[in-house]
């Protein structure tokens, strides 16, 4: 997988200063998309709630978020009931992270639940269920041989590790949740004001259920505020 990096393990959460507009983004597409950007398919009860263990222990080590038995007020001043929500609707509700959870079947990696509010050009109901090289096989340069390394980096992965990487994409609209179904085309023109939006991508594996996450955390920048250099770099 291209640009992994390792990442310690108690840092894959990440709260910037667009926490209060994104998770106020998120709470509104939970009232009114969930089933659009919730979904889940068999076999990850266990996953779901390991998950949400873990992040309600590392969000302990955060002194703005205020911790009441079952709910937790974030540090914009939303309480969320953990115990009220689906275990994964939950986590993402706390964190700006989206989340993705893979779980091994048949030899493969299957995309077995996530809550995705800030889709970068895809659709979590076509991708649910899928194995991971069917949900890339719109990604150019998605190759066999990518596919069984990432397979083996997944496979591999030990827990108490975690990997990063990034990528970007170029929008000339800001809008954060941008769902697309395989095949329509994302429109861009450089010759309009556009945002160049970054994705980091947090890899790691529950200890106990095996279950892989991937954390998306979604940064945006407007082009003006890039220096000349990076975006003669993009243009190339």
């Amino acid at each position: 997988m291209p640009g992994l990096s390792p990442l310690p393990y108690d840092r894959w959460i990440v709260r910037d200063d667009a926490f209060n507009d994104q998770m106020a983004l998120k709470d509104k597409l939970a009232k009114d998309h969930l089933p659009d950007i919730y979904a889940i398919s068999s076999g990850i009860a266990d996953m779901r709630e390991e998950l949400l263990d873990l992040v309600l222990e590392q969000l302990k080590s955060d002194p703005d978020y205020v911790f009441d038995g079952q709910c937790v007020t974030r540090p914009d001043g939303v309480t969320i009931d953990t115990h009220e929500l689906p275990p994964l609707v939950a986590v993402g509700r706390l964190i700006q992270e989206d989340i993705a959870i893979l779980r091994p079947v048949g030899g493969e990696y299957v995309l077995g639940a996530g809550f995705i509010a800030f889709p970068a050009s895809w659709t979590l109901k076509e991708k649910i269920g899928r194995p991971l090289h069917a949900i890339h096989d719109p990604v150019t340069g998605y190759t066999p041989d990518m596919a069984r390394r990432i397979h083996r980096i997944l496979t591999q992965i030990q827990h108490g590790a975690a990997l990063q990487r990034a990528n970007f994409l170029k929008y000339n609209d800001p809008t954060l949740y941008q769902p697309r179904t395989e095949g329509k085309e994302r429109p861009f023109s450089a010759s309009r004001k556009w945002w160049l939006r970054v994705e980091t991508q947090s890899i790691f594996k529950l200890p106990r259920s095996g279950g892989i996450i991937f954390a998306i955390h979604t940064w945006q920048t407007p082009a003006a505020e890039l220096s000349p250099t990076m975006r003669a770099k993009l243009a190339q």
